[in-house]
């Protein structure tokens, strides 16, 4: 199996091309911690994938430094290490330009790209702990 014996993290997974991308992972045997937002349906989509599947729940609106390391610890605590991490959690808010709201703009700016900005970094420095590098 092409991702045996790996750890992968995927924010948005409850549910469509989130999902998808785990289910993948896993049947090519990595262990997957699944993050999203709706607690319900992430501890579901993980259970369906059984043995070797895990799920945090946190609001990546409100992400910061600790909570990107937090979701990095859990991954490490429940598997032992980090290899892949496929940040795939993003929002949209319709809206005229000239009527955009500043606080949507704010929020697609901090879950589109603060986010998967600072979930690399700590995956990295995990990584980079681990010594095998952040790529096979």
């Amino acid at each position: 199996m092409r991702h045996e014996g790996k750890v992968a993290i995927v924010t948005g997974a409850a549910r469509g091309l989130g999902l998808a991308c785990a289910q993948r992972l896993h049947a090519e045997g990595a262990k997957v911690l699944l993050h999203d937002v709706k607690e319900d349906v992430v501890r579901e989509a993980a259970r369906g994938l059984g043995e070797r599947a895990s799920w945090i729940v946190s609001d990546l609106n409100e992400v910061s430094s600790k909570m990107a390391k937090d979701i990095i610890d859990r991954a490490t605590s429940d598997f032992g290490s980090v290899d892949i991490l496929i940040s795939n959690a993003g929002i949209i808010h319709l809206s005229d330009f000239v009527d955009f709201p500043e606080e949507d703009f704010d929020r697609v700016q901090q879950v589109n790209l603060k986010a998967p900005f600072l979930l690399g970094q700590a995956a990295a420095r995990q990584m980079i702990r681990q010594g095998r590098g952040g790529r096979s």
